[in-house]
């Protein structure tokens, strides 16, 4: 019984997984009774809070998600963790975000962004810009969006993360289709493409294909998108 609530992180993973959200919750209630892993400002705490508030936000009790996440970061901000700082504000920047609260969304992004920059975590950072990128596209602030898409992408190719790049490539490219920019656009979508297929990516592949469907369509090329589509 210790043992496995000892490792209880490693359990959720699992459940969740699984979407065995009522497990989850009852796996959380054995750690609020009182198990001696889950003390007080401990990182075990944080990442309790942050569960519960996971799984809350997945059945979209956004309110009660969004107050788990604040005392998880009261936590870790007592206890002078950045990094998880960080973590959890982007988090709770995508609770947001799914609750439709945008500009909320937006500050903790990119108060994220601000700590994964103080730190140099790049991976961070490219997320960052990627949630940074899609409120903008929403907002009707394309230039914006492709400007954050843009950073994520030399992040990816700093880090030599194929799959990353593909797909900011394809963010990038849905922005410029947006635009108009259609010459561009299938370029760069070609350019993912060649990335997914040589990581044998068969989702991603199957994106970029939809996507040239959707920009044969836009062209006025029906029998164009419609070989793309089957290959969908």
């Amino acid at each position: 019984h210790d043992a496995g609530l000892q490792a209880w992180p490693a359990t959720f993973d699992r459940l969740v997984e699984g979407w065995q959200y009522e497990e989850c919750q009852q796996l959380l209630c054995l750690l609020k009774r009182g198990d001696e892993a889950l003390v007080p400002n401990s990182a075990n705490t944080m990442l309790a809070w942050a569960a519960e508030g996971m799984i809350l936000s997945r059945l979209a009790h956004w309110d009660e998600a969004e107050r788990l996440y604040e005392r998880a970061l009261q936590t870790v901000r007592a206890g002078s963790q950045p990094e998880n700082e960080a973590w959890l504000l982007s988090n709770l920047g995508n609770i947001r975000y799914l609750a439709d609260r945008r500009e909320a969304a937006q500050a903790a992004y990119t108060e994220a962004l601000a700590l994964y920059q103080q730190l140099d975590h790049l991976l961070g950072q490219a997320l960052c810009r990627n949630n940074l990128a899609n409120l903008a596209a929403d907002a009707g602030e394309v230039e914006r969006a492709i400007e954050h898409v843009q950073a994520a992408l030399e992040i990816y190719r700093t880090l030599q993360d194929q799959n990353g790049e593909a797909m900011a490539l394809t963010n990038l490219a849905n922005l410029q289709q947006a635009q108009g920019d259609w010459t561009a656009a299938k370029a760069v979508y070609m350019a993912a493409l060649t990335i997914y297929e040589e990581q044998d990516n068969i989702h991603g592949e199957a994106q970029v294909m939809g996507n040239l469907g959707l920009l044969g369509l836009n062209q006025g090329e029906p029998e164009t998108a419609i070989a793309y589509f089957r290959r969908d």
